[in-house]
This record gives C-alpha cells, sequence and structure tokens, in this order.
C-alpha cells in the first residue's frame, strides 16, 4: 500500500537519529538497551502505532519532534536538517534502506 512509504519515513528517521545519537552501529549495540530505548521513542510508527496517510503529515511531524528534541540554536537547527537530509539520502536508494533496516 503506498501509505506503508509514509511510516518508513517515520521509521527511517528514527534509526538515522539513533544511529547519530549513538555515532555508529556499534556504540549503538555497546549501548543497546538505550538505542533500542532511542529507536522507538523518536518513531510515533513504532512507539504509538501512528499510521501516516500524507507525505506532508509524517515531515511536519518529524519537523515538529526534532525541533522540540533540540534547543533553538543554530547548531542544533543545522543538526536537525542534517537529520532530514540523511533520510532523503536514503531515501534514494533500495539498497540503504534495506541497510537500515535489517
Amino acid at each position: 500500500p503506498p501509505s506503508l512509504i509514509f511510516n518508513l519515513v517515520d521509521i527511517l528517521y528514527s534509526v538515522v537519529h539513533t544511529l547519530r545519537v549513538y555515532h555508529g552501529g556499534v556504540n549503538a549495540l555497546d549501548n543497546s538497551v538505550e538505542a533500542a530505548h532511542t529507536l522507538i521513542h523518536t518513531s510515533r510508527v513504532l512507539s504509538e502505532d501512528v499510521r501516516w496517510n500524507h507525505l506532508e503529515q509524517v515531515l511536519t511531524d518529524i519537523f515538529c519532534m526534532s525541533e522540540s528534541s533540540v534547543s533553538a540554536s543554530v547548531e542544533n537547527k543545522r543538526c536537525s536538517n542534517m537529520l532530514l537530509q540523511d533520510v532523503a539520502s536514503i531515501l534514494q536508494n533500495r539498497r540503504f534502506v534495506a541497510k537500515c533496516l535489517f
């Protein structure tokens, strides 16, 4: 179904955020409980069973969440933009998507 791609965007954002917080997969494995909590907590699909129907909805939610989870400093806004750019880059290649999910 077409709506699955919107849920995928939410989950990929959560994966990218978690990997950035824990500086990659190796450190995420070292802190697996905390990383799992971060992964679930930053995805509304995983934490609240939200089902997105439009790209606007998921992007607005991700943007609002990233803005509320970091202070308004210029550096933190750059980090939020970097996460969104990471998700956009991943979505351009099916292999990147698969690697993030598996």
